[in-house]
């Protein structure tokens, strides 16, 4: 069977422009009027879910040379894909339902709403926490594999391991990955190394996998 990467590479960048979309959408606050912006763009987060999944696992495919290690990467892609989308439908879609709802009451009924969304807002820290280091542990394999050998360029590879340090130097000193700067900081590092990644790939000449 034949297999050309460069529709893995296009699925790559069509995940990243779509979370690029969901980090200028983001609102900084969860208000009444930003309800609808929220909504849309954690849509678009949801939505370049199965373009990633669909690309990694090209990413995987291509890094034969140590195919048990890339194929490790590609699983902790994954999970931490599922946890991306439990995060966007947490944050974005059953917060801006229920605070839609609640955003009239008052007294008792507002103390209870409000110990609701506090609730929400714990499990999205949570799961975007797995989601974060999920994707951190990915690039990390997938980044040895490539200074250690073709077909991509090895660069990529120490650039992949240096945005990892970055982070964990940064959790270290304190940082809130959970503040929407820091987020979108974590994903635009994200962003640009797989564009970077896709572009490569896209140069990849057709193979054949029996």
């Amino acid at each position: 069977m034949k297999e050309n990467h460069k529709i893995y590479g296009v699925s790559l960048i069509t995940g990243a422009g779509l979370m690029v979309a969901t980090m200028v959408l983001h609102p900084a606050h969860l208000e009444t009027e930003l309800l609808l912006v929220n909504m849309i763009s954690h849509s678009l987060a949801i939505l370049s879910l199965p373009f990633s999944l669909y690309g990694f696992w090209g990413l995987s495919r291509s890094l034969e040379q140590l195919p048990i290690a890339a194929n490790v990467g590609f699983c902790f892609a994954l999970f931490g894909l599922i946890a991306g989308m439990f995060a966007a439908a947490i944050d974005g879609l059953a917060a801006s339902i229920f605070f839609k709802h609640i955003a009239q009451s008052s007294g008792a009924q507002a103390d209870v709403a409000d110990l609701i969304l506090d609730y929400s807002f714990a499990l999205n820290n949570a799961v975007s926490y797995i989601f974060m280091g999920a994707i951190a542990i990915a690039i990390a394999f997938w980044s040895v594999v490539i200074v250690m050998g073709n077909p991509y360029k090895s660069w990529l590879g120490y650039l992949g391991l240096g945005l990892i340090l970055t982070c964990l130097i940064a959790i270290l000193l304190g940082t809130n990955f959970m503040a929407v700067w820091a987020f979108r900081l974590f994903v635009f590092g994200l962003v640009a190394w797989i564009i970077l990644v896709s572009m490569d790939m896209m140069k990849l000449s057709v193979k054949s996998y029996d």
